[in-house]
């Protein structure tokens, strides 16, 4: 790292380091080459951001590959539907909530790929016409589940992680605004674990094990070919602007849970006024929609949420897991700031679930 800040990034991809590298790889099997690692900087590129209006902001996300689309095409279907009247984390409200996610997910998984490869129609997907007939399927989905409610049981799982489910968390998200404004959010990852669990060499570099979120059928649109880039769902932050200036910012850790669980903290804050802490706080759900899940048919749910709700969603048809309890990972580990420009107070906000921490000076 030293080396690399000293150096610059040559020395990584082209000099001694990539050598070392490749000779790893040579060895133990692999197939990256030193023209491989080469060509990398000039393949990464500034790219434009998708952007929507909703409620007076500009929500800024990250263009494909990364899976940003399905979280604005969330908040721009609750957008049409009167939340608070709903009440938070109501019945209701989540139900609206469970299926706008749920064809947001379908759409990222038979749409979104590397605008290389696939022809993304990011303008369609995002359309006013597009939004509103999805929104439609909503509130028709949820009327048909009220009109035949039927008992569901609860789903009884062992409510302590085994060690391989530990090893999963290898995420980590941060969110900055500096003194002048500019405001950040970075999301790292191995994939899972300790990545692909491959350090090459001397180098002390791990590799990640990424490529299991793409498919092998090379037809699809996260289909694994070469030289394709991955559709990211780590990629799933946003940014709420005003008036060009920032004031919201989150993101967070948790695979393809991350485009749940940024916008829920994103709708407390701005749809039900919470402060950023309390915002992240709040109890949360996931589907689970991991690739290969899709659609999904299972609902992760923090029981935080009140017992009635909870029996009055398993009434409704959906099959709710409980057995994590009142706080998991599993939904994430969110980090935010708000920005007060009327009072020039900057606010951060740390997830409970994982270890998180909101610092100023």
């Amino acid at each position: 790292m030293r080396r690399i800040a000293n150096e610059g990034a040559d020395v990584f991809y082209k000099g001694d380091i990539a050598q070392e590298i490749v000779a790893a790889f040579h060895r133990d099997g692999g197939f990256i080459t030193l023209e491989d690692l080469a060509s990398v900087p000039e393949r990464v590129q500034w790219t434009e951001p998708i952007s929507i209006q909703y409620k007076g902001y500009t929500v800024y996300n990250n263009p494909p590959p990364g899976m940003g689309i399905q979280q604005l095409q969330t908040l721009k279907i609750m957008e049409g539907l009167d939340l608070r009247k709903m009440g938070h984390n109501s019945m209701e409200y989540l139900a609206h909530l469970f299926k706008a996610m749920h064809l947001a997910r379908i759409d990222s998984d038979k749409y979104i790929g590397d605008p290389a490869y696939v022809d993304v129609p990011v303008e369609k997907l995002l359309s006013e016409d597009y939004i509103t007939t999805m929104r439609e399927k909503v509130t028709a989905r949820v009327k048909e589940r009220l009109t035949r409610k039927k008992r569901q049981s609860a789903i009884e799982r062992p409510s302590s992680a085994t060690d391989e489910q530990r090893l999963r968390y290898a995420t980590t998200s941060l969110s900055v605004v500096d003194q002048w404004g500019n405001a950040v959010v970075i999301t790292q990852t191995l994939g899972g674990g300790f990545g692909s669990g491959y350090v090459a060499g001397k180098t002390g570099v791990a590799f990640n094990n990424a490529m299991e979120w793409m498919t092998l059928d090379p037809n699809a649109a996260n289909g694994a070919v070469p030289g394709k880039g991955i559709t990211w769902s780590i990629g799933g932050m946003m940014q709420f602007h005003k008036n060009g200036k920032p004031h919201l910012i989150v993101g967070s850790p948790g695979s393809l849970g991350i485009l749940q669980s940024v916008p829920q903290v994103a709708l407390n804050v701005i749809d039900f006024g919470m402060n950023i802490q309390d915002a992240i706080s709040a109890p949360r759900f996931r589907w689970k929609d991991e690739v290969g899940q899709v659609p999904a048919k299972e609902i992760i749910l923090e029981t935080r949420i009140p017992k009635e709700t909870i029996e009055g969603l398993r009434s409704m048809g959906y099959r709710l897991d409980t057995s994590l309890g009142d706080w998991t990972m599993t939904v994430g580990g969110v980090q935010g700031i708000t920005i007060n420009y009327e009072t020039g107070w900057i606010s951060g906000g740390a997830d409970p679930r994982r270890n998180g921490y909101a610092m100023g000076w």
